[in-house]
């Protein structure tokens, strides 16, 4: 790049780095003036209805789009006016620019100022190698792409280490409070009432946390701190499970690596991770069933017969304990081995006996596991799949935690209608005002998929029923990952072998979309759209620095 192009793109990132920031200011100040509404709204109780509460999701993604209408406007005016022909060049420097402007507001407000310091100090080397070394981006992205397909053990053991560092001064700093009339509290009572007394859960609620607390505490005694260290455990294995999965699925290994890496950068996951919520048992177990699941159905086409009866078991296990964890699995779980047959029916049908002896084992693994888990519940006459007492969220379209956020509170709702919570009558009455009112069946599922993509908030609650509000650095992120996840999503899909997970993904989107969407159910989900965002990632930069994707993409083969 001549010393004249250079100059220019200073000046214009130093420009756009102004606009930006008032940007950022401006959404802030209406942010603040949205949740001086929610509280006196919610002072009252039961709270009153107004407005939705996450408002402010409209006003972020209003300023994220403002920011790509900029960076569009200076790359057409560097290529129009000053000849600078590299539009992922420009586009690059203003979006890091952006970055910079949205992270030195967060730095202003911060009291620990590492973490939005090393954030600052990353968008200054990037917009430095952007603007000083951009003929090396892509030699640099190649040298790492192999050092993680010939050091892939090295990388895939610091990711594990770094992320059980992450949980252990996540729970050092965890205050070990249950509160009263949360699920983790009820969990944790009703595991020592498992443990000290025999008695079963109610059906009520998914017990898969119940029983998980429940023999740590049979093994290792009562208290909090053994059990959030197993859950750690878990969520090691989980993790390398993952990895391997996504190596072995894409047939890459650095789609493995970065898809293990998002991980260690989602403060969601991190900061929640060692809570006793059923989430975080579900994800990191979906990982092995996801792993164990496609290394079955290989080891059926490779005719390794203890491989196939070890998997088949680890499937079932898994299976029937991520029904307990999120009753709505069976048929997700279900779609995935379905699918997978499917896909590989081809390469299963050249050796049909182990095809029909490998059907018939994890057939009756899954009957054999389905009869233990209903034997050993209805002790206390419960059945195996946990029921939902959610049947008024369709038509309010919120949960327990947002009181507000739509219309009304369920516990209000089924008050006012006169009926039980969990009667025929009042699921009868929801689906009746569903049409009659279709515009606000409408607006309420518009809702909960902007709470799903970009604006359930943190796990500590701002009040008894609104989550903690998100920062504009959150939002950014989040907004950022979900194009990402976007453009992996129907990348993935080109292949034979890709168009599993997106299927299983819209089924989980499709399920909190009835029930809950809240913050802490958006992990279920946390593998897959680990996954997309990693491919999304590597596709955004074979397009920015090679200018095509297609038949190149990270190695795979074309058989996908």
């Amino acid at each position: 790049m001549r010393r004249n192009e250079k100059y220019v793109l200073v000046l214009m990132a130093v420009v756009s780095f102004f606009l930006f920031y008032r940007i950022v200011l401006f959404s802030n100040r209406t942010q603040g003036e949205l949740l001086k509404i929610s509280q006196s709204i919610l002072s009252v109780e039961p709270p009153l209805v107004g407005p939705w509460v996450y408002l402010e999701t409209w006003i972020f993604l209003g300023a994220y789009t403002a920011f790509f209408v900029l960076i569009f406007l200076f790359c057409v005016i560097a290529k129009r006016f000053f000849g600078i022909d590299s539009i992922s060049k420009s586009a690059a420097l203003f979006f890091v620019t952006a970055l910079l402007a949205v992270e030195v507001q967060e730095w202003k407000g911060s009291n620990w100022r590492i973490k939005p310091t090393l954030y600052v100090l990353f968008c200054l080397s990037i917009l430095y190698t952007i603007l000083f070394r951009f003929g090396k981006i892509k030699e640099y992205k190649e040298l790492l792409i192999k050092s993680i397909e010939e050091k892939y053990s090295l990388y895939l053991g610091f990711i594990l280490l770094f992320s059980t560092l992450q949980r252990v001064v996540a729970l050092y700093l965890d205050p070990n409070l249950l509160m009263e009339g949360d699920d983790p509290a009820y969990y944790y009572s009703a595991a020592l009432q498992l443990y000290e007394h025999g008695v079963h859960p109610h059906s009520g609620f998914s017990s898969g946390m119940i029983y998980f607390l429940a023999a740590s505490f049979r093994l290792f005694g009562s208290g909090q701190v053994v059990a959030k260290l197993l859950l750690i455990l878990v969520g090691g294995v989980g993790l390398g499970c993952f990895a391997l999965f996504a190596a072995d699925f894409f047939r890459s290994k650095t789609i493995s690596v970065f898809a293990a890496g998002f991980y260690l950068i989602s403060s969601h996951y991190v900061s929640f991770s060692n809570q006793f919520w059923n989430e975080n048992l579900f994800h990191p177990i979906l990982s092995v069933f996801l792993f164990c699941s496609f290394r079955f159905v290989r080891s059926l086409s490779t005719g390794y017969f203890l491989s196939f009866v070890f998997y088949s078991i680890a499937v079932g296990s898994t299976f029937f304990f991520l029904i307990q964890l999120r009753s709505w699995f069976l048929l997700t779980g279900a779609c995935f081995l379905l699918l997978l047959w499917f896909f590989e029916s081809y390469e299963l049908k050249k050796r049909p006996v182990l095809f029909v002896s490998g059907v018939a084992i994890l057939t009756i693994v899954l009957i054999g596991c389905g009869f233990a888990f209903r034997e050993y519940q209805s002790k206390e006459g419960n059945f195996l799949l946990p029921t939902s007492n959610g049947k008024s969220n369709f038509i309010i379209g919120n949960h327990p935690y947002s009181q507000g956020t739509y219309t009304r509170h369920w516990v209000t709702y089924s008050k006012e209608v006169a009926l039980d919570l969990n009667s025929d009558e009042l699921l009868e009455k929801v689906i009746f005002e569903n049409l009659n009112q279709p515009l606000v069946l409408v607006s309420n599922l518009g809702k909960k998929t902007l709470l799903w993509f970009f604006s359930a908030g943190g796990p500590r609650p701002f009040t008894n029923y609104y989550q903690h509000p998100l920062s504009f650095a959150q939002y950014f992120f989040r907004i950022s990952c979900f194009l990402l996840m976007g453009w992996g999503f129907f990348y993935s899909y080109k292949y034979r072998l890709g168009k599993i997970l997106p299927a299983v993904y819209v089924s989980i989107f499709a399920v909190h979309l009835i029930y809950f969407a809240d913050y802490r159910f958006t992990l279920t989900a946390m593998p897959l759209q680990a996954v997309f965002i990693a491919h999304g990632l590597l596709a955004l930069t074979k397009t920015a620095f090679e200018g095509n994707v297609r038949n190149k993409t990270f190695e795979s083969d074309s058989s996908f």
